[in-house]
């Protein structure tokens, strides 16, 4: 049975006018959240959050067993915004890579004034978010242009002696990419830097980075930069 239409009506009496738009007179601040102390290790953070995410996901579908047949496997990531601060949802979504905003949510805060919190679900897809096959090492390959454009010829990217801060030098002993001698001859053009150091590790390549001793190379590197 429909209601009664005992609702109040609005009667405009005359024709509409049209009136230009005035701004409010009154400066309203908008207060925005302070940005992190330090960028760097709030990315950092981030990425081990993900991470963590990833071999969780990971590790709880392998232990239900359980596979759709025609779905697409990946991994769903909530974000949620600091109290009154809206995310910035169209940044979270890479069509090209499958990545998409799947759901939008709000809520607010237990405040005696409560504040609004937006929650967003990202679906990303396990060919980005999940490791396949063996790990790998990724390395820029931007240092093979410069061998065949510039060192190649005879020229330098740099010149040690415009260096004006402290300097290590770090070498392995079986280097023969960077062989001893070329080492020495950039140390000893290193005139300008206030404090240089001059380090072979032993049972070391080129690659000691990636290698059995490499905790030696980052004990030299984080004692250099500690002191």
């Amino acid at each position: 049975m429909a209601a009664p239409r005992n609702r109040k009506h609005i009667l405009v009496p005359g024709p509409p006018t049209a009136e230009e738009y005035k701004p409010h007179g009154r400066k309203i601040d908008v207060t925005r959240p302070a940005p992190p102390a330090s960028r760097a290790k709030h990315g950092k953070a981030l990425e081990r959050a993900l991470e963590a995410a990833v071999v969780e996901a990971k590790r709880r579908r392998e232990e239900a067993g359980i596979e759709v047949h025609g779905a697409v496997p990946g991994l769903y990531v909530q974000f949620e915004s600091r109290p009154d601060v809206p995310l910035q949802v169209a940044s979270l979504e890479d069509s090209r890579q499958g990545i998409e905003v799947v759901a939008v949510s709000h809520s607010k805060t237990m405040e005696p004034e409560p504040r609004r919190i937006e929650r967003a679900t990202v679906f990303v897809p396990d060919e980005i978010s999940l490791p396949s096959g063996p790990p790998v090492v990724r390395a820029p390959n931007g240092v093979i242009k410069d061998i065949g454009e510039i060192w190649a010829k005879g020229r330098s990217t740099y010149d040690p002696a415009q260096i004006r801060v402290p300097t290590m030098l770090v070498i392995g002993e079986w280097d023969q990419d960077t062989p001893l001698y070329m080492a020495q001859d950039v140390f000893a053009k290193m005139s300008n830097s206030p404090d240089k150091r001059f380090v072979i590790l032993g049972e070391g390549t080129h690659a000691m980075a990636l290698e059995k001793h490499r905790m030696r190379l980052i004990r030299e590197v984080q004692q250099f930069l500690e002191e």
